[in-house]
């Protein structure tokens, strides 16, 4: 019985032994260096804000403490910063990013234009699942999803590949608006700047980034909302109408939950492919661990960043399961989306 029991505690104490010498392991590795975080857009936006929040905070929970430097790859709706990530970025666990979550769309949809696969990557967790909404400028006539049905309706845009043109593209085709899209802006910030510019009358954000920069747009009353996306209702918006409760047929449905792959994904990040198994561990702990932090929490909230967190399992898993999508849905998304397989 004495022999079974002090067994037992020889195998607890390997074990514990075992993984105090990885975490030492872990913290030689990272101690002293600088991990870069990779922002898919310019500085100001939504993206911004959220990169240099997290950076802010996620250094105390990865052994060794390592620095964090920003760095921004505007482009081509996501793809050039995804193509860096894939690869030119060291894989070692220097280096990570908040992927804009199109290029996923992007493989599906695009796939001559996306020389990588998007499934390889180590993906670390999730910090925010975030619905999108389409606005107007307060100036706007159409001012209502039935006024946008009957009128033309001016929105901006980055390029083909991001959400901005995707979501209200496919809304036109099976909700009838009228809206046009007027693309070629480089960043979000450019972006609202021509909406109160007059340039364009509206476009299609995440609510979480109108409460965080355009707060104040808010409070006054210069956005009127037309339309919500995404797979749960925006709960300080009650009374604008859900892309969800519109749409009528089963087929419409998958291709609308399709493109809640940007709502799902929201503010994920991720690292290059061929990541260490230890050290893709790490991470994903790590970042587990910052979306329990209580400074981190307060942070957000003070910033008004959302924080429903998800594994890097689980957003692994969720990847997995949108690339296994049927073609004859994506090719039907295709269509609607005027886009070249």
């Amino acid at each position: 019985m004495n022999r079974h029991i002090l067994g037992a505690f020889g195998v607890v104490a390997i074990l514990a032994h075992g993984s105090v010498a990885l975490a030492d392991s872990e913290a030689d590795f990272f101690k002293g260096k600088r991990i870069t975080m990779q922002i898919p857009a310019g500085p100001g936006g939504g993206y911004d804000v959220y990169g240099r929040t997290i950076a802010q905070h996620l250094s105390r929970h990865i052994p060794g403490n390592p620095g964090f430097v920003l760095t921004y790859v505007p482009g081509a709706g996501g793809l050039k910063a995804a193509a860096e990530m894939a690869k030119r970025a060291p894989r070692d666990g220097t280096a990570m990013g908040i992927p804009l979550a199109s290029v996923v769309v992007a493989q599906m949809i695009e796939p001559k234009n996306v020389d990588f696969n998007v499934g390889d990557f180590s993906w670390l967790g999730t910090i925010a699942e975030l619905n999108t909404v389409i606005s107007v400028w307060h100036t706007q006539k159409a001012r209502t999803l039935d006024d946008a049905k009957k009128q033309t309706v001016v929105l901006g845009a980055t390029q083909r590949g991001s959400f901005l043109f995707q979501q209200p593209t496919l809304v036109n085709a099976l909700l009838g608006t009228r809206f046009k899209l007027v693309m070629g802006y480089k960043s979000s910030a450019d972006l609202d700047l021509a909406i109160e510019r007059g340039e364009v009358g509206g476009r299609a954000q995440f609510w979480a980034t109108w409460q965080s920069n355009n707060g104040q747009c808010l409070a006054d009353r210069k956005l009127v909302h037309v339309l919500q996306v995404g797979q749960t209702r925006i709960k300080e918006l009650p009374d604008v109408p859900s892309m969800s409760d519109l749409i009528k047929t089963e087929r419409e449905r998958k291709m609308v939950e399709f493109l809640y792959i940007n709502t799902a994904m929201g503010r994920t990040l991720y690292a290059p492919p061929g990541l260490p198994a230890a050290r893709l561990a790490t991470l994903r702990k790590a970042i587990g661990d910052l979306t329990r932090d209580k400074e981190f929490l307060a942070d957000m909230e003070k910033r008004k960043l959302p924080v429903n967190p998800g594994s890097g399992e689980n957003l692994e898993a969720f990847v997995r399961s949108v690339l296994a999508t049927p073609p004859d849905v994506v090719d039907e998304l295709r269509k609607l989306l005027g886009l070249k397989g």
